[in-house]
């Protein structure tokens, strides 16, 4: 059995608590139940790093995780054992991992990394306490680029030590455990970086979620594309409506995701579409005015200041031919785009 290390902090009250290599059976940490979490994890066969933050920041804690053996059914059971405690009649609204990067495809450490994430899928659909719980991963450049403190000077990104400082910064009460580590790697560290990494890609500054994903290539991706009325829409509800009002009934049989238009990294609308489609199965954004030009020549609409361009974007096989044709009936405009390499 694992032994875990770690820190409590609560930031409100400015406390702390550390400890270091207990037994997992022994760990007693109690969330508040008023509280919604997400969760960060640095998987690695030898040390892996969890970190719970509520979404108010209220608490953060930060564990690392020492393995006594590479056996991965006591990894597994480990892993998920200390997920499911804490998680038990908690709402945990995301967990993000670390993507293994496609250059280590065949090592030992890459299969059993790949290994858990597809575990972990499986784990969260049965388990009751994290069944609605939203589950991504990031490769770790896409991360460490977004938490590392770049007037700091060149070279940092590649530095755990750096990562982890930088990460104090933003983490103050963290900084009381960075030297008092066990585990040579600050995993824990990591895992907390993978989640606020993820959703510095992910949202926008004032929370809302917006298009991001690691982009699988092979995939066909189907576009709807409406052009909406919007100059009567005043409400929450008018919007709603104006956007998924024609979908009737199906609305909640498609689930459609709304996200915002990802800008960053100068990211076009191919790669939007791409990201859209590799993470959800049905995804909707409205589309900035410059997108919308090369969409009239397909389509011969004239342009009109009172609407915008919305995008219903689609991983094709994730969709039967009757459901496309549901769609097709009330979306005449729509575009495939094929695998990229």
């Amino acid at each position: 059995m694992a032994l875990v290390s770690g820190i409590i902090a609560l930031n409100t009250k400015n406390q702390y608590s550390n400890f270091k290599r207990i037994q997992i059976k022994d760990l007693k940490i109690k969330l508040p139940t008023q509280l919604q979490y997400e969760i960060g994890i640095d998987q690695s066969t030898s040390c892996t790093g969890i970190y719970i933050q509520d979404t108010k920041n209220i608490v953060n804690i930060l564990l690392e995780l020492e393995f006594a053996n590479k056996d991965k059914k006591d990894y597994f059971a480990d892993i998920f054992n200390l997920i499911s405690r804490l998680a038990k009649g908690q709402t945990v609204n995301l967990i993000v991992c670390e993507k293994p990067v496609p250059k280590d495809v065949g090592s030992y450490t890459f299969r059993v990394l790949t290994e858990l994430f597809g575990k972990l899928e499986v784990f969260l659909e049965f388990n009751p306490d994290l069944a609605k719980t939203e589950l991504q991963s990031i490769y770790p450049q896409a991360w460490k680029s977004r938490i590392i403190d770049k007037s700091k000077g060149t070279g940092r990104i590649n530095s755990k030590l750096c990562c982890a400082e930088d990460i104090c910064d933003k983490k103050p009460l963290l900084k009381n455990y960075l030297h008092n580590s066990p585990a040579k790697d600050l995993d824990g560290f990591d895992a907390c970086g993978i989640l606020i990494g993820y959703k510095k890609c992910a949202y926008t500054d004032n929370g809302t979620p917006k298009i991001y994903g690691v982009v699988e290539k092979r995939h066909i991706s189907r576009v709807y594309y409406r052009y909406v009325d919007i100059s009567n829409v005043k409400t929450q509800e008018d919007f709603t409506e104006a956007v998924f009002g024609f979908l009737g009934e199906t609305v909640s049989y498609f689930q459609p995701k709304l996200k915002v238009y990802n800008s960053d990294n100068h990211y076009n609308l191919l790669k939007n579409i791409k990201m859209a489609s590799s993470t959800y199965s049905f995804t909707v954004t409205q589309l900035p005015n410059k997108v919308i030009e090369p969409l009239r020549w397909n389509f011969e609409f004239e342009y009109d200041s009172n609407k915008v361009m919305f995008a219903y974007i689609l991983k094709k096989g994730d969709f039967k031919k009757s459901d496309l044709n549901v769609l097709d009936s009330v979306m005449p405009w729509h575009l495939e785009y094929g695998a990229i390499s």
